[in-house]
């Protein structure tokens, strides 16, 4: 009875503190909302943008209660919660098995006393792959990261993901707000009311970090081609490519296309027949990308996203029995 007692106390001590420290890191990013240079540029009061964040943080709750009641707390079935979950593991292992988590982080090696770690976590490794870098170890290895200043707190780490989501959206709407002056409140419905954004870009999931680095992506691709450039502008521009082509690489080979047709647009003079123009890019383009690399790399992008879809199906069908 004194050891339930105990136990339920320092749980509770624990459940305070958690609330805590989010309370105090969601007011430290309302600050950076108020004070980075970052957000004075966009043609948004900072009231909205303080409203638009929080709307992301409520999501991220919304998101955490569906989850814990449909599948009924099945941690195994949440893409957010796994991935939280296996970082965890890494994280409790830092203190005595330093060298080997470090090398685990790093993809330095596979000997046994790594396997010892990683045989630990569910979805560190993939039943398949399909010749394209395991997504999964990214996710993990940011929760790690969030971990050490978190202290392993999921609800801390999610908000953390929130603020990278929010400014991915915030890079996304600085790219084209300049071309919506007058019709602003539209960029802004695209860029974070839509609901399916809100809902899937709010948590530790895959699409949040995507957002971030796609925001990071567009931004600083327009400030390249369009002023002079400086070495952070090539490095965040590389970290972004990096990121996506581990994470998504079908996502940043879908919009490539449209990257290089911004180049190519910004300096055309003449704007006679640019949806042809702009077709004719796509076009090309496309038709490059899905043939040079099944010549050259071997990779033939219409059947890995295929299989993809088809193992994904899968994969809900398997949980839909099991909830059955």
């Amino acid at each position: 009875m004194i050891t339930s007692t105990r136990f339920n106390f320092i749980s509770n001590i624990f459940v305070t503190m958690e609330f805590i420290g989010f309370l105090v890191y969601y007011l430290l990013f309302l600050y950076l909302i108020d004070r980075w240079q970052f957000f004075d540029d966009l043609l948004l009061k900072k009231r909205t943008l303080k409203l638009m964040f929080t709307l992301k943080v409520l999501s991220s709750f919304v998101l955490f209660i569906i989850y814990y009641f449909y599948y009924g707390n099945n941690r195994l079935e949440s893409d957010a919660l796994r991935y939280f979950d296996d970082s965890i593991i890494l994280y409790q292992h830092l203190s005595s098995h330093f060298y080997s988590v470090v090398k685990i982080f790093f993809n330095i090696g596979n000997h046994y006393d790594l396997q010892q770690i990683t045989s630990k976590m569910n979805f560190w490794t993939k039943a398949y792959n399909h010749g394209l870098i395991n997504d999964n170890r990214i996710m993990i290895r940011v929760n790690f990261i969030f971990n050490l200043i978190t202290m392993g707190s999921f609800h801390i780490n999610s908000l953390f993901m929130c603020f990278l989501s929010f400014l991915g959206l915030c890079g996304i709407f600085k790219t084209f707000q300049n071309k919506f002056k007058s019709n602003r409140i539209y960029l802004l419905f695209a860029c974070f009311l839509i609901p399916s954004v809100i809902f899937w870009g709010s948590s530790l999931l895959k699409e949040s970090l995507l957002l971030f680095c796609l925001g990071i992506l567009a931004l600083n691709y327009r400030n390249k081609i369009s002023t002079s450039s400086n070495k952070f502008t090539l490095l965040l521009l590389l970290v972004a490519f990096t990121i996506l082509a581990s994470l998504k690489v079908y996502v940043l080979v879908a919009i490539l296309p449209c990257l290089i047709s911004f180049h190519f647009l910004l300096g055309m003079t003449s704007p006679r027949f640019w949806i042809l123009k702009l077709a004719g890019i796509h076009f090309l383009l496309i038709i490059g990308l899905l043939n040079i690399p099944q010549l050259f790399l071997e990779y033939d992008f219409i059947s890995i996203i295929t299989a993809k879809q088809r193992d994904r199906k899968s994969t809900r069908l398997n949980s839909s029995h099991q909830i059955i």
